[in-house]
Formats: C-alpha cells, structure tokens, sequence
C-alpha cells in the first residue's frame, strides 16, 4: 500500500517537474541553443564562394549586410543575390512581401544583367526619391559581387517594369547608381 503511493507520488512529481520544464521552454525563459560561432563561421569561406553585401538606405543611413554566396556561375549568384536582397528589403518593410524574382539573365558579353520579377517591387505610395534609393540600394548590392557587370535592366514577367515615376524602359548603371549618396 505505502509502495503504491509513493509511487504515485514519484509519477505525480515527475509529471509537475517536466510541466515546468515544458513550460520553460515553451515561454522561452529556458533555451537551448547553440552559439552562432559553432553554426556559421564566416572565416571559413570555400574557394567556391564569395562573400558579397547587401546595402540598403534606412534611416537616413546606408546599412550594409555581409552574406555569402556560391560563384560558380555568374548567373546563379546574381540569382542568388537578388533573392537575399528581396528577403531583407521585405523584412524591413522597404519592398512588397508579395514581389517574387522570377529570373535573372547575363547577356553573352557579361556585361549586362536582366532581373525579372513577379510583380514591381516599388510600393505604388513610393515618392521618386524612394524608387531612386532603391534603384541605388539594387545597384550597390549588385556591385558588392565584383563582377564584370555594368548594366542592369529591370523586367516584371519578362517585360519591361513600366512605372509612371521612374523610367525602367532604359537600362541602369550599375557603377554610376552605386556612387550616388
């Protein structure tokens, strides 16, 4: 009889202890991670890699993000690129979350890149100066690979980006846009 209800007792504790463990972490009062340092270590970085940036204009101040990308193609890096530049900018509430890259493509002469994407990435409220920072985020962000690229033409499924403030019928330089502000 006395060995049932200590028995009892034993269940009845582990069950309150393991409900505040659970609870713990449930509430992220107790966590168990590991350190960033043990995950991602930038120093090592594969022959097959490059680290690039992704800069952006906010708060009246030039943020830059360091990230790491595969160079074996030109084109898969740019793609690349331009994926991470999106999900930062959405993050940041700087573009639509609904804009998707479709594409990118690099003319035969390397000199020249064409970014497709689902919908435009300018907000329809965007001022002028908004459109133009972003222009010139895109291009510094292009530039931080240290390619051969000098232009960038900008296309929403696969046709030109047709916006009533900007003209995107054109291309854009790459290195004039970068130098701006």
């Amino acid at each position: 009889m006395i060995h049932n209800h200590i028995t009892i007792y034993a269940c009845l504790l582990l069950s309150i202890i393991g409900g505040i463990v659970f609870g713990l972490f449930h509430y992220e009062y107790l966590l168990w991670q590991r350190t960033p340092e043990k995950l991602y270590s930038t120093s090592t970085i594969l022959p097959t890699q490059q680290q690039a940036s992704i800069i952006y204009h906010k708060d009246s101040v030039w943020v830059k993000e360091n990230v790491v990308i595969n160079i074996n193609e030109l084109q898969d890096a740019c793609f690349t690129l331009m994926q991470e530049w999106l999900k930062v900018l959405q993050s940041e509430h700087m573009i639509p979350h609904y804009v998707t890259l479709d594409s990118t493509l690099i003319d035969v002469n390397k000199k020249n890149i064409y970014i497709s994407f689902h919908k435009s990435f300018f907000y329809t409220h965007h001022a002028t100066y908004q459109k133009l920072l972003l222009l010139v985020s895109l291009s510094k962000t292009i530039a931080s690979l240290q390619s051969s690229l000098q232009q960038y033409i900008l296309l929403v499924n696969d046709a030109p980006l047709i916006d009533p403030l900007i003209d995107c019928q054109e291309s854009f330089d790459i290195n004039y846009f970068a130098t701006l502000y």
